[in-house]
């Protein structure tokens, strides 16, 4: 997990890699924290494949900090 605030957009949507490369952790780290609730993920109603919003990773983040 990195010490500084990701560098996201609050409003923009990052997939799987890119949210674990903003947080420093990895994609199967972000995923069980995903299962347990820490952090909300929205999945495309278009491809089906996962999405984070850039304004719940910072509040994640804020919750670890």
């Amino acid at each position: 997990m990195i010490k500084e605030q990701p560098k996201v957009k609050p409003n923009e949507r990052y997939t799987q890699k890119e949210a674990s490369m903003a947080l420093g952790i990895s994609r199967q780290t972000l995923g069980v924290y995903t299962k347990k609730g820490y952090i909300r993920c929205r999945t495309s109603t278009i491809n089906g494949r996962k999405a984070y919003l850039g304004s719940d990773l910072i509040a994640f983040w804020k919750k670890m900090f």
